[in-house]
């Protein structure tokens, strides 16, 4: 299975963070669909966890795009 993907961040206060994830998934295996969890964790520079993200979905054969936002509460400062 190939991933690409790409992150940016979308709104940033002190509050709260937005990072917007554009994914691209191929699935190559034949069949009518295939159920997925993607997990996603963000961290600050520091290492400490700042959100845990779930999100399930449904791949058909060949190429899936999904567009997935995280919210961050209280991001760390650049």
């Amino acid at each position: 299975r190939d991933l690409q993907n790409l992150m940016i961040c979308t709104e940033a206060t002190a509050e709260h963070g937005r990072l917007l994830l554009d994914l691209s998934l191929d699935r190559r295996a034949e069949g009518e669909h295939t159920n997925a969890v993607l997990h996603a964790t963000v961290t600050g520079p520091d290492g400490a966890l700042l959100t845990l993200a779930q999100r399930e979905l449904t791949l058909a054969e060949g190429d899936n795009h999904l567009a997935w936002a995280i919210d961050v509460d209280a991001p760390p400062p650049r």
